[in-house]
Parts: structure tokens; sequence; C-alpha cells
């Protein structure tokens, strides 16, 4: 994130991605980078992932996958105060679902 922010020029082997992130930066007014969380990022990377194994083009039609449900889910009820969070989770029977990620 520091890269994409910087006004330096960048000599690193993604160089090209960096200047091309800056570029793309440049033509929205408001943008603004900020990092991310890995575990913020898992919905992200689990619908990238199925991306590349779909022959669906990218597009998802009618339902999610479960995978991409799940997170869905879990982070939905991480976005609960911790007291309805535990409401949730035991309405729902959900067994599988752990607080930190």
């Amino acid at each position: 994130m520091k890269k994409a922010s910087s006004t330096k020029r960048d000599c690193s082997h993604m160089s090209s991605v960096i200047t091309e992130v800056q570029r793309l930066g440049s033509l929205l007014p408001n943008v603004e980078f900020r990092k991310v969380a890995r575990e913020n990022n898992r919905l992200a990377h689990e619908l990238a992932r199925i991306s590349r194994v779909s022959c669906s083009g990218g597009v998802l039609r009618g339902s999610a996958p479960p995978s991409v449900q799940e997170l869905t889910l879990k982070y939905f009820i991480k976005t609960l105060p911790l007291t309805f969070q535990k409401k949730y989770v035991a309405c729902l029977n959900y067994s599988s679902f752990d607080s930190s990620g």
C-alpha cells in the first residue's frame, strides 16, 4: 500500500503493476488506498479462485457457491455486537463458526 500511495518511482519487480495502480488511481478523484487485513480479504480471494476454475466467465447466477455463502455469513456475523453474534450462531446451530477469522 505504501508503494501505491508513494510519489517515488518504483524499481521493484512489481513496478509495472504499481505504476498501473497509480495511473488508474489518478483517474479517480476520491481514491484512497488502504491496507486490508488478510481475514477481511478472504471473500475476494475465494471469488477470484472460483473465477479461475469456473466456466461461467466470472458471473455467478442464482446462488453463490457454498464457500462464498459461508464466508459471507461469517463476515455478517462479525459485524454484529458480540451478544448478538452468540445468539445468531446458536440459532443457526452454526458449529463451524470461529470468531477469530
